[in-house]
This record gives C-alpha cells, structure tokens and sequence, in this order.
C-alpha cells in the first residue's frame, strides 16, 4: 500500500509540474495572439485595407482567440494547483473546443487561400489605378516599401495605369533603399530608370515569400495546436490520478480520523482549561474529523459518488475497536453545537448500517449498555438533551436496544425528565417515554404486566402533575395503551381499582377541556367494562344521577363528533341502567 501511494504521489507531481509548465506556454501563445490581433489593427492597418474581405474581422478574431486562450490558461494554473477533478475535465473540454476552433480556422483559412490571393491581386491593381488620390496612394506607397517590391507581377504593371501612362513613371516607393540617391522623381521616368529599383511586383513577392517559409508557418500551426492537445491529455490523466490518490487515501485517511478523533476527544475529557492552545487545537481536529467520518459513512458531501463498501466496512470497524461511540456520547456537551449534529447524524447512520442479518453497531450497544444509559442521563443537561433524545429514539427502533432500557432502574428516570420545566426538554423526554412504551407491542406488554405496581405507581403522578402539558400527554398516552389489544390483562387489572376510577372522574372535572376529553376516553372503559367489581360499581351507583347530568351537558359543542356522541349516549345508557352487585 505504501508503495503504490508513493507512485500516486509520484505521477501527480510529475504531472502536476507538467501541466504547469504546459499552460505557461498556453498561456503565453494566448498573448502572442492578442499582441498580434492588437499588430494586425494598429501597424498592419494598410495591409488590410488592401483586401476589405480580411479587414473587418481578421484583428478581431485573432484577439478575441487570445482573450479566450488567456483566461482559459489562468484558470487552468488555478485548477492545476487546486486539483479539483470535475474542473480539470472541464477545463479538458474547454481545451478541446479552442483546439476544434484553431483548426477549423486554419482550414477556412486554407479552402479560402485562393479566395484572398485573387482579391489580394485584384485590390491592389484597382488602388494602383487610384493612385495618387488620397489615400490609397498612401496604402500603396506603404505596401512597395515595406515589402521592397513594385506593382503586381512587375514593376511595369505601372504603365498600365492611368498615373503610369500619364506620367511615363513608377512612384517613388518603387525605389531600393540605398545611399546613392539616384533612384527620385526626377529618374524614374521610363526612358532612364535607375537600376536601384525595385523590379520584383508585390503579388509574386508575398506569394513567394508564404511558399519559401511553408516549413515555419506549418511548425507554428503545428505546435499551437499540439499544446492544447497536450494540455487535454495531461489534465484527463492527472485528473484520473487524483481520483486513484483519494480512493487510495480514503480508507486510510478514514480510520485515521477515527484514532485522531478518540485522542482529541480524550484531551477535552481530561482538558478542563478551555483557554489552553491545546483544547482550541483538539476542537477544531474534532470538526474537520467528524466531517471526514460523515463523508467516509455518507459519500462526499457534492453528491459525486458513493462511498465503497469495503471502505466503509473497514471505517466502521475502526468506530467500535476505538470504542468511538461511548467517546462521542461522553463528550457531547464539550464539543460544538454543529459537531453534536455530526455526531448524531454518524451515530443514527451506524445503527441503520446492515451487514447480511446483522447490524453490527446495534451488537456493539448491546455489550455495552453504558452507551444507552449515558444517552438516558443527557436529558439531565439541557445542551445535550435533544441531541441525545434524536439518538435514543433511533436506538429504540430495535427492540433488543429497548428492551435493554425497560429492564433498567434507568428507565424510571424518564418520570421525572417528562416533568422539566424546560417545554422542549420534556415534550422530547416524553417522545422518547411514548416509543418505549409503543414501539415494539409485545414487549411492552410483557414489561407492564411483570412491573404493572412500579410503573402505574409513578404514573399516577404524571396524571396528577402541575404540568399542563405532561398530565394530558400522560392522559393521552395511557388510553392508548389500554385500548391496546396486546395490553388487555394491563388493562383488566388498571379498570379493577377503584383509585384509579376516581382518578379519571377527577380528571373529567379539569378546567381543561382537552383534558376532559382525555380523560373521557379512560373513564369510557371503567364503565363499558361488562364484569366491573363491585367497589367500582358502587363508586358508579353513588354517582349515577351527578354522572348522568354531567354527561348529558358533557362537551355538547361536539356536535359533528359522531362517534363521541355515540360513545356519550351509551355512557349515560350504561350508568342508568347499573344495578347494585351483592357482596
């Protein structure tokens, strides 16, 4: 393994400085070109004036070329030293369309070669036949000394023209460069032209002078267009690389994020100083760590792909040799608010993980129980409570976990978490109260009939508590339970005591209406019961008439309420027609 990462790391320098290197002279072709568009517009101004099919879009489409090719160029040095992958294959494909366009340029250029000769040839013999009007006697002029030549094909093509045959002389741009000075106005008539004068015409001069350079002008077009291509090749190849290097790294990178993540959890446990440069330090490792868990469980964050199974199988075993779960739980009030959302999204995802039959974070809990226990005691801290409520109740969704929390002495905690004062603290308490008792059927039933004395004991006093909110939750919450049909025994043995009938029947007298209207569902089945005892029938007969005339004005705004009023009727129904059980 730690060769191949050597390799990897190897090729991506190499390719890397290559790259580099490759873009540098892009880039540097990209102003070549600019300079020559802003050359051709400028200095070159004449020349293209001579042929108007070039003159218009020629400067501008070679600097908008340079443009495009510089800011291309810059941007690839920026991916290069950044290495992101999705912007090298972008910036691969941006190469190829500017190579596509620097072809497909050459080749106009080529199937037009004989278009631009002719109109080249043509609008210098219609300016020659201009001259010397203004100001094509100056484009002329300049065209014959710049390129030391005369006319088109001779320097005799002057007497052709109505300047030549009228004046019997060439123009003075005809002339060499020379020193002697014989080559003026006053020599160029046609009777004694001096022999310092340009015989060569400007036609055949440009035609020969592209011919004879063919081999430099190739090897230009050549290397433009072979540094795009190198360019497209090195960034595909480093891009691939870079994926190798970080699935390479992946899962090395992971697991040990998981080591470094347990000693920086161990140095805010036993840190108290929170000031100290080593607890800052362990906070922010403690982040960027939990991050690099999330993305080996989840996949990256953009989406792009999903994490290999092998990858994760070895990172989550790392999670539990490192007894990583009990290190996160215990330190959930020293980290930061955002890391408690990763370390509750990490643990809900390990206990979701299956492996075959078999949830291998759910095992883990399981030989170690503390973990739930610890979960329980975070309500006890407000920073922490929901956090520890969201886990929990993920916990909860697997029955041997739950089962583990109703045999405990700790599961009694949840009476008193379920009164807080703090409304979100207990509403979330009593959300997780609620899935224990709900979630798996059987078990519940099976934990309220062995422990029915302890639990109704202290249920009694969440239906009398000071709590607005936790005595109808309570309310709400134990008429589901013994209308339930696997808690039927629990709910014979509840409808058989008298205290707990007259509880109801003081819960109907609450100022609340929603709280009578809970408790209306209670008391519904003391009486509905056929075989009632008989002390429960003698609180109903010393009771009749005040229960009859408070059931016929009993919630009467419930008129669209069928299945209330029905229930109501048979009440009334029932308590009417009670007779007396002997002893």
């Amino acid at each position: 393994m730690t060769w191949r990462r050597f390799q990897t790391t190897a090729s991506l320098a190499l390719l890397r400085t290559l790259l580099f290197f490759v873009n540098l002279i892009f880039i540097l072709s990209g102003g070549i070109l600019l300079l020559l568009g802003i050359a051709l517009r400028s200095h070159f101004k004449e020349f293209l004036e001579i042929t108007p099919e070039m003159k218009s879009s020629s400067p501008y489409v070679v600097m908008g070329l340079g443009i495009v090719i510089l800011l291309i160029g810059f941007s690839a040095l920026w991916c290069t030293i950044k290495g992101r992958i999705t912007l090298l294959y972008v910036y691969s494909i941006l190469i190829l369309l500017v190579l596509i366009a620097e072809v497909v340029l050459a080749v106009a250029v080529i199937m037009r070669k004989q278009t631009y000769e002719t109109a080249f040839k043509t609008n210098v013999r219609n300016i020659m036949h201009q001259y010397p009007q203004k100001p094509m006697n100056l484009h002329v002029d300049h065209l014959q000394r710049a390129l030391s030549c005369c006319g088109i094909d001779s320097y005799t093509d002057w007497f052709e023209t109505p300047y030549g045959s009228l004046q019997s002389q060439v123009p003075s741009s005809c002339c060499k460069i020379s020193l002697n000075h014989t080559c003026t106005s006053v020599h160029l008539k046609t009777v004694n032209l001096p022999t310092d004068l340009n015989t060569n015409g400007c036609y055949s001069t440009v035609i020969s002078t592209i011919k004879s350079n063919y081999p430099i002008f190739g090897g230009i077009i050549l290397t433009i267009a072979l540094f795009p291509l190198v360019a497209v090749i090195l960034s595909c190849c480093l891009a691939h690389q870079l994926g190798k290097h970080r699935a390479l790294l992946s899962s090395r990178s992971k697991t040990d994020y998981v080591k470094h993540l347990k000693e920086c959890l161990t140095i805010i446990e036993i840190e108290h100083d929170k000031e100290k440069k080593i607890y800052e330090e362990a906070i922010k490792n403690i982040h960027k760590a939990l991050l690099a868990l999330k993305d080996g469980l989840f996949g990256p964050r953009d989406g792009s792909s999903e994490p290999a199974i092998s990858d994760v199988s070895q990172l989550c075993s790392g999670i539990y040799s490192q007894e990583l779960l009990l290190a996160m739980i215990n330190n959930l009030s020293r980290v930061t608010f955002e890391d408690r959302k990763e370390i509750v999204a990490i643990v809900n995802n390990l206990l979701r993980r299956q492996v075959g039959t078999k949830y291998p974070a759910v095992d883990h809990i399981i030989q170690r129980p503390v973990i739930l226990f610890k979960l329980i005691e975070g309500y006890e801290n407000a920073d922490i409570a929901l956090n520890c409520g969201m886990m929990l109740r993920e916990c909860i969704r697997v029955q041997e976990l739950a089962e583990i929390i109703l045999k405990s002495d700790e599961f009694y905690k949840f009476f008193d978490y379920v009164q807080k004062s703090t409304f979100d603290i207990a509403s979330d308490a009593f959300a997780t109260f609620k899935d224990l008792l709900t979630k798996h059927k059987s078990l519940c039933a099976e934990f309220l009939e062995l422990n029915y004395d302890p639990f109704f004991s202290k249920y009694r006093d969440l239906l009398n508590s000071e709590n607005y909110v936790t005595r109808r939750q309570s309310l709400k919450l134990l008429g589901e339970l013994l209308l339930d049909r696997y808690n039927f025994s629990v709910m014979t043995k509840y409808i058989t005591n008298p205290d707990n009938l007259k509880q109801q029947m003081n819960l109907l007298k609450e100022k609340s209406k929603n709280i009578q209207f809970e408790a209306f569902h209670v008391f519904k089945i003391f009486v509905a019961n056929p075989s009632k005892p008989k002390a429960i029938s003698d609180i109903l007969l010393r009771n009749r008439d005040k229960l009859i005339e408070f059931l016929t004005t009993f919630h009467t705004d419930r008129t669209d309420d069928e299945q209330f009023n029905d229930e109501k009727a048979y009440l009334i129904k029932q308590i009417s027609e009670l007779k007396e059980i002997k002893a």
